[in-house]
């Protein structure tokens, strides 16, 4: 089963713990911290691979979670880092964070995406070390991995996309110019999914599902697939000679891709009529002539027949020529963009900034960095609560704090409400 859109949960590893630990050797006094750093913890990262077809390998999958990174020993042994989960899915796959916030969009072979990244490990006593405090009785907590609901969405990334009415022939036509095999058969919606293709003449083609009238609302096959069509550099419209009005048929895909992306509209074109060895030749020529007033002026008409073999190489020769002149174009237009000017930057946020809320009988600490520092606190360690108020000191929260009235209600960082401090007991020792 093709699967080209999916929702999965990623988790990453969490951070291993810093380690409180002295040396106790024999004859060596006085021997100082030896508490190692925690691991860090391992991350999700997807993997663009250009021999993956679809998702369907994530799509039983509800959760990834990579390893958590252990706690560090002693002796200043760090410990071990958790290992990353490498995901990896077609060219043409975009991530996004729910199902609005763009991750990633990947589309060059070996190209990375960090999804969820792991928590940092938490450091151990050996790295308070100073000349000021010898002993340092206080270690890190690692911090916790991220955690996100993700949806990939997969765009197949073909040189040229085959539209068309069901049964218009567009199996049947990547059949023979390719040793691609789709179901082909004489009935509508024969396709179910997408398939790809490589012509003898080297374009990569995608045969998209049959679309019918309100595609782009949702109705029949076609609307779940329609955003193949987004990637194609060329759009190749193929009609059935034997449809009694090949002009309405024409107008009735262009509408549908119109509503769907009016960029589409601009996309270079190719129409082709299918099957001309099923109609006498004289009623080929008049819908020939009917279908060639309908399309847009410099769009050339085909007449061909991919079961008999007939005008495929005039065709195929014509749609490489026109991948290639929209390859340069987007080469152009990617230049240009490169060229707009130098961007300008907003102040480099250092993380210092902070706010405070009253609510309900407690102060709210807010801010990244002082976020971070509660985070790799232990609260149940007397030493470490005096580390984190000593931060507050140098950021002045402290200060804010007092000059709103703080004396004795509880301290919590962030929306989580993490940890829980007191000025006035902190201040009054263990």
């Amino acid at each position: 089963m093709f699967v080209d859109l999916l929702k999965i949960r990623v988790k990453a590893g969490k951070g291993g713990d810093g380690l409180v630990s002295f040396r106790r050797e024999k004859f060596v006094e006085r021997g100082g911290p030896n508490g190692g750093n925690g691991g860090s913890g391992g991350s999700i990262i997807f993997v663009a691979d250009k021999n993956k077809y679809d998702l369907a390998d994530l799509k039983f999958l509800k959760l990834i979670r990579a390893d958590d990174g252990q706690p560090g020993g002693s002796a200043n042994k760090q410990g071990r880092s958790g290992s990353d989960v490498l995901i990896k899915v077609p060219l043409g796959t975009l991530i996004r964070v729910g199902s609005s916030e763009v991750l990633a969009d990947l589309t060059e072979h070996g190209e990375r995406c960090v999804a969820a990244a792991g928590g940092a490990g938490g450091f151990g006593n050996a790295h308070f070390k100073s000349s000021t405090n010898r002993t340092p009785l206080v270690a890190e907590k690692g911090l916790a991995g991220e955690e996100k609901v993700l949806e990939c969405e997969l765009k197949l990334l073909a040189e040229a996309g085959l539209v068309g009415l069901p049964n218009a022939g567009k199996s049947t036509f990547l059949g023979a110019v390719s040793s691609a095999r789709p179901k082909v058969g004489a009935y509508p919606f024969t396709t179910l999914q997408p398939h790809l293709g490589v012509s003898r003449n080297s374009c990569l083609i995608a045969d998209i599902p049959g679309l019918i009238a309100g595609a782009a609302k949702g109705k029949g096959l076609g609307h779940q697939f329609l955003r193949h069509v987004e990637r194609n550099l060329v759009i190749l419209h193929l009609i059935d000679v034997g449809h009694e009005d090949p002009a309405a048929a024409f107008r009735q895909i262009a509408t549908e891709l119109k509503a769907y992306d009016e960029a589409l509209c601009s996309r270079p074109m190719l129409v082709a009529l299918t099957k001309i060895d099923t109609v006498e030749p004289a009623v080929l020529k008049a819908r020939l002539k009917r279908l060639e007033k309908a399309v847009a002026d410099g769009v050339k008409v085909y007449a061909i027949s991919a079961l008999a073999n007939l005008n495929l190489d005039g065709l195929l020769a014509d749609l490489k020529q026109e991948i290639a002149r929209a390859k340069a174009r987007a080469a152009e237009a990617a230049e240009d963009r490169l060229g707009e000017g130098v961007p300008v930057f907003g102040l480099k946020d250092d993380g210092r900034d902070f706010r405070i809320e009253r609510l309900a009988g407690r102060f709210i600490v807010h801010g990244r960095k002082i976020e971070t520092f509660a985070l790799k606190t232990d609260f149940d360690n007397f030493h470490a609560r005096r580390r984190l108020l000593d931060i507050m000191g140098k950021m002045g929260i402290t200060k804010q704090l007092q000059g709103l009235g703080c004396e004795t209600e509880p301290i919590v960082f962030g929306r989580e409400e993490v940890g829980r401090l007191s000025l006035y007991e902190e201040a009054g020792g263990e």
